[in-house]
């Protein structure tokens, strides 16, 4: 924002100095202290640069969540970058001789045709990767086994540099995360696209999201209550069974070899990669036209793939075992026609997936009806579906252990609740009221709430275990 000269001296607040003769001057505003002037270019024996990054991005992120889980909002037009993803989606997407969909990305091609050098930052990243390899066998090993299994299965190849001149291309550094609880996937490899480039801009910058295609968690957790039989699955490895177009794949560079005494080798990855900002985008539309392509064929599958998927999660259900053995059996006929393969198959009715393998049917008694949490480490206040009794009931995460309270661990906190049914209204509002009380206060930020506020909410946090006493039919 531009501010009038007119109002700069009512902006200056008392407090100003220099850090030496030659050095910037410092002036105290009503917005924080601020810094001009020239610095010293005298030359330094040791360079030392310094920078420090506050961002309250997620938190703010998660705290709209937190408020508008239970507004009733009507689906918005789409904006004109989401019409263009929209667009391009149906212009370009095509399915191969298996069935599988080849899609293409929305680029924004005046960020795309300016992406700078992004090898080396890529080689330096995966060098820093080898030298964890060095310390953690186990971590090397899976790492390995997850590079082989996305090689045999096509999901990445061997390229030249000859192949990729006259290419603008992008390399994407891949860290690993270790998910010792997972009971699928130990090991995730985390493929980061916000990688800047020497232009400043990463392939992320580059391009279009996309809309919403697929309805509200509250809507798909309503419709879930209002049928006599549950059923459950998810889609495996979505992502990985969307192909992406020849073209894209030169943006989606990496570096690797099995052991640091081989040449480093590039390989460029054939599929819609998970974090790429049109990711979600790419992989849901996809189950979105499946659904259109099946509603001559299958149509009780395809309204199911229309209306009750979120993300690769199936949360539907049916009147009687008769329509629920139909669904199951068109649904896999329907999805395995474009490579989507479903597991984790629960009801609770046990006859609906008597006609399914035992592998892709997953015997547990809960299962977590969550967002996916902000981080892989944030657990949240889980929804949670027993099949064997056809109940609702809460988990409870474990709290920080810290006895001081500030409101950043307020807002924290409460985002984490998570009651799209409204099923325990009276408890979470409870925290809605007292943030309001927060910010009437004006209490900022990092400052510790005064002892009664304190106890308060220590005592509230304490009663939730209570909640998983709880049980809803």
């Amino acid at each position: 924002m531009i501010i009038g000269a007119e109002y700069y001296l009512d902006l200056l607040q008392e407090g100003r100095f220099r850090l030496s003769e030659e050095g910037p001057t410092f002036q105290n505003t009503v917005f924080g202290w601020i810094v001009s002037g020239r610095t010293s270019n005298t030359s330094v024996s040791v360079p030392v640069a310094a920078t420090t990054l506050c961002s309250t991005a997620e938190l703010q992120e998660q705290l709209a969540r937190f408020w508008e889980l239970e507004s009733c909002q009507l689906g918005s037009t789409y904006s004109i970058e989401e019409s263009k993803c929209e667009e391009i989606f149906k212009q370009t997407t095509t399915r191969v001789e298996e069935g599988r969909f080849v899609v293409c990305l929305p680029r924004k091609r005046h960020i795309i045709e300016q992406l700078g050098e992004s090898r080396r930052s890529a080689e330096r990243r995966f060098i820093s990767l080898e030298r964890r390899f060095a310390t953690n066998p186990q971590l090397k090993k899976l790492y390995c086994e997850f590079m082989e299994e996305y090689s045999s299965m096509g999901h990445m190849k061997e390229v030249s540099e000859a192949e990729l001149s006259g290419s603008v291309c992008y390399y994407l550094p891949h860290p690993a995360v270790l998910k010792p609880d997972s009971t699928t996937t130990k090991l995730r490899v985390v493929f980061d696209v916000s990688c800047k480039t020497t232009s400043g801009a990463s392939l992320n910058d580059g391009l279009m999201v996309g809309p919403v295609v697929q309805d509200d968690l509250v809507s798909i957790h309503a419709r879930f209550r209002l049928r006599r039989i549950g059923i459950v699955a998810d889609v495996a490895k979505m992502y990985q069974m969307v192909k992406m177009c020849s073209r894209d794949q030169k943006l989606h560079l990496i570096l690797w070899r099995k052991s640091s005494e081989q040449p480093i080798q590039t390989y460029q990855l054939t599929i819609v990669t998970y974090g790429t900002a049109s990711a979600p985008f790419l992989a849901t539309r996809c189950l979105v036209q499946l659904a259109g392509d099946g509603d001559s064929t299958h149509p009780v599958a395809a309204n199911v793939l229309r209306k009750d998927f979120y993300v690769d999660d199936m949360i539907t259900g049916v009147d009687n075992p008769e329509e629920g053995k139909k669904l199951v059996t068109e649904m896999v006929s329907l999805t395995d026609s474009a490579g989507f393969s479903l597991r984790k198959w629960n009801s609770k009715c046990e006859e609906v997936l008597t006609e399914l393998q035992p592998h892709l049917r997953d015997n547990r008694e809960v299962f977590e009806k969550n967002p996916p949490p902000p981080t892989d480490t944030v657990k949240t206040l889980g929804l949670v579906w027993c099949p064997p009794t056809d109940d609702f009931s809460f988990t409870v995460p474990k709290w920080s252990t810290t006895t001081e309270v500030t409101k950043r661990t307020v807002v924290s906190d409460a985002s984490r609740l998570f009651d799209p049914l409204g099923l325990i209204g009276p408890v979470i509002v409870e925290a809605k009221i007292f943030i309001q009380t927060l910010w009437k206060l004006k209490v900022s930020w990092d400052d510790l709430l005064p002892e009664n506020l304190q106890a308060f909410w220590l005592e509230y946090r304490r009663n939730l275990n209570a909640l998983e006493s709880i049980s809803i039919q």
